[in-house]
């Protein structure tokens, strides 16, 4: 089990620059072993999700040579891209996404190689997942606001204080109600913002959602746009928002809208079809009791999940996590 993240590290020597701690282990592993190491001291490979990003984490590796960092290409088998061809194909070991025009730095992707080295010219190159580099971890030991728990009932999941109610208890309830209950308990309905909230509304609707498989989602049906088409890693929902008002953001959610050619709908549900389809769907039937969850919009924890990539070619593996992912302040 990896060890909870501790602010400020007590392993090895760090380099600290806007609050970052940064380790550069003094031997050379390959990608799975690096990112092992960081792990088991309580870190995660560095994040390299913008130019400014790679700047920082470059200045704290000071030395020569290449590094592994928290960046891989989960469609090795078939994908081969440079510079802005990358856009939206490459992913941190967060799960997320990787933005070209946040990041901005020369990358050249090819076919077979899952990984990516950072050299010291700023650039990302395809690399043999073998090869023996040194890696860069890091942990984020900025100031954050406290985390306590919303309501009485509320438990500890994957950083959020989660309450599900499930059909197959006899306690479903309504679109309205799960709102207002959540509201009753200063949370939010289900929502996906972060990598780390897709495993419990996949888990509800595949195991909780009675009959049909299916859960309510805290999207706001007000800021439908225009009737949706599901398309995988196509947003044709470009300014739906959660029931708070962030923005829905296709990238992190990984599973697309489907309304069925509607332009306006009372609700939305995480659909978790038989054959393994995971989609979100706008209907009106939303008097229908269904199972849902409340969840807090803070995080109680700033340590990410901690994922094993071996495998990481799927949505599923995209958020494989472990449960203990508390960080510590000592």
């Amino acid at each position: 089990m990896v060890p909870s993240a501790v602010c400020p590290p007590t392993g090895g020597v760090t380099t600290v620059i806007n609050d970052v701690h940064y380790w550069v282990p003094p031997k050379q592993t390959t990608f799975q072993e690096g990112n092992d190491l960081c792990q088991e001291n309580g870190m995660t490979l560095a994040s390299v999700t913008t130019s400014a990003k790679v700047n920082q984490v470059l200045q704290a590796a000071s030395g020569p040579g290449s590094y592994w960092v928290g960046i891989y290409n989960p469609n090795h088998d078939w994908l081969e891209c440079q510079n802005e061809g990358c856009q939206s194909r490459l992913f941190t070991v967060y799960g997320l996404v990787l933005n070209y025009y946040g990041l901005n730095v020369p990358i050249v992707v090819k076919k077979n190689y899952k990984c990516l080295e950072l050299s010291q010219n700023s650039s990302l190159l395809s690399q043999d997942c073998q090869a023996l580099l040194q890696p860069i971890c890091e942990v984020d030991c900025s100031p954050k606001d406290p985390c306590n728990q919303p309501h009485p009932d509320m438990y500890p999941l994957h950083g959020r204080w989660v309450l599900n109610f499930l059909i197959t208890n006899n306690n479903g309830k309504s679109f309205d109600d799960i709102k207002a209950t959540c509201q009753s308990q200063n949370s939010q309905v289900t929502f996906i913002k972060e990598v780390r909230d897709l495993w419990n509304p996949d888990w509800l609707a595949k195991h909780k959602g009675g009959p049909h498989n299916e859960i309510y989602i805290g999207l706001d049906p007000s800021s439908l746009p225009k009737a949706c088409t599901e398309r995988e890693w196509i947003d044709t929902c470009e300014g739906l928002r959660w029931l708070d008002g962030t923005p829905y953001d296709r990238n992190v959610v990984s599973w697309g809208v489907e309304t069925n050619g509607l332009a306006s709908v009372g609700c939305f549900i995480v659909t978790n079809s038989s054959t393994g389809r995971k989609y979100i769907k706008g209907v009106n039937d939303c008097q229908v009791q269904r199972s849902s969850s409340c969840v807090s919009d803070c995080m109680y924890t700033r340590c990410p999940i901690s994922r094993d990539i071996e495998n990481g070619n799927s949505d599923r593996d995209r958020y494989r996590h472990v449960q203990k992912d508390k960080i510590r302040f000592v």
